[in-house]
């Protein structure tokens, strides 16, 4: 069966491992990779980096992983990147690099002192910002701002969510032309779960070391996107990035896939029964499952993954793994399901029949054969009843909707039957 990557839970781009975490998202190598990543013009890839604007006026551009996260589901992650400012510009270089982790990936960024970030961007945004807005000089502050940006972060002193360094140009200027490291890593603060404690350096110091309380929406935030963005207005610089590492401790998976093939006639399926084969100790973890239409991406998860109710040959589940207490983000497995056609020696058997289908109440199964036991189940394969040694199941009650009937029989083979109930 063919591998199947669905985007909004599994990333689509090389995995890593590292000592520290527990997978990498990279941008670096010359020419550089961008697989896995979405450019926004006038963000261009240049040899060994990126080139988030020209040394141009009213630029503007950015970079950022196609893959989401819920940091709210990890307690430790840490983003690792290079940049640089640099050109002949205007007196004053402008406007500064921003890193952030916003709920949707902007359609748009904003030109000049934004920085690239979007108005109303909600999530956390970290800027270095190289040209003061009050009263038109260059300068090196560092912003941070953990909730919704309203015009320019700047100028955001909301409590508890913003922090603003002081003038680092005399110190550590960010306009140069050499690249200055970044590294910044994110826990959750264990005195009050709902802020994130952060830890900003550049180039070894340390600028910023607190916790930040999320403000807006940014604290029920269920996934974000990691990017940059950079910016010009009247006053100009080139902005580049380069050598990114996004760290995310994430659950160690023993395999991402794995293949089940099921007998013929097979009518339903444990999936709890695989959980050790994704992971050793499956007891400390929690599981979720889903299935996944490979023709319409639809996914749906699954009431009764005890009983999985199967309804075609090949069947695609997505299994999410879960740390109860959140120290990792969860990841996804997938089973591939392959259940074997019936072969020429099986199109003897005795006939069934099963009527009137559509319904309205009563189903009857008309048979030869000794029936054991008729079972209903949703189309999500919850179980809904069952009765036994009886030939017909009432279904009267159910709303409308498609249903799928199990028939036991006696000698211990089963058949099942789409049923639509009117």
């Amino acid at each position: 069966m063919k591998k199947i990557i669905l985007q909004s839970f599994v990333a689509m781009f090389v995995l890593l491992h590292s000592k520290s975490f527990g997978q990498v998202y990279q941008l670096g190598g010359n020419p550089i990779n961008t697989t896995g990543w979405d450019i926004v013009p006038s963000a261009v890839p240049v040899n060994d980096f990126i080139q988030l604007t020209a040394d141009q006026n009213t630029q503007v551009g950015g970079i950022k992983l196609n893959a989401p996260f819920n940091l709210n589901s990890c307690k430790q992650w840490k983003v690792e990147f290079d940049f640089r400012i640099d050109g002949n510009g205007t007196y004053a270089h402008g406007d500064g690099v921003a890193f952030w982790y916003l709920v949707n990936p902007p359609s748009s960024y904003a030109t000049g002192y934004g920085l690239g970030i979007p108005d109303n961007a909600e999530g956390l945004m970290v800027a270095f910002d190289c040209y003061n807005n009050t009263n038109d000089t260059e300068m090196s502050k560092l912003h941070v701002l953990y909730g919704k940006n309203i015009g320019n972060i700047e100028f955001n002193n909301t409590q508890g969510s913003t922090f603003h360094s002081t003038n680092l140009q005399s110190s550590q200027p960010f306009v140069g032309s050499n690249y200055k490291h970044v590294e910044i890593t994110g826990n959750v603060d264990p005195s009050n779960p709902n802020s994130i404690l952060l830890k900003i350096s550049m180039d070894g110091n340390v600028i910023c070391n607190q916790a930040f309380i999320p403000s807006g929406g940014a604290g029920s935030m269920s996934q974000g996107y990691f990017g940059f963005s950079a910016s010009t207005g009247s006053a100009t610089a080139r902005h580049s990035i380069k050598n990114v590492k996004v760290f995310i401790y994430k659950i160690n998976l023993l395999q991402e896939q794995l293949n089940v093939n099921a007998a013929a006639g097979t009518t339903s399926i444990d999936l709890t029964s695989y959980n050790n084969q994704f992971v050793s100790n499956p007891s400390s973890y929690t599981f979720n499952y889903y299935a996944y239409n490979i023709s319409t991406n639809a996914v749906t998860m699954i009431a009764n993954p005890t009983n999985y109710l199967l309804t075609q040959n090949n069947s695609v589940i997505l299994v999410e793994v879960k740390d109860p207490l959140g120290n990792m983000c969860s990841n996804i497995g997938q089973l591939l399901i392959q259940r074997a056609s019936l072969g020429t020696n099986d199109s003897n058997i005795i006939p069934t029949n099963i009527f009137p289908n559509p319904t309205k109440g009563i189903i009857n199964v008309s048979t030869a054969r000794k029936i054991k036991a008729l079972t209903v189940y949703d189309v999500t394969g919850r179980f809904l009843t069952k009765v036994c040694n009886s030939d017909k199941v009432d279904m009267s009650s159910y709303a409308k909707g498609v249903y799928y009937l199990q028939v036991d029989f006696m000698e211990g083979s089963s058949i099942r039957e789409k049923i639509i109930k009117e």
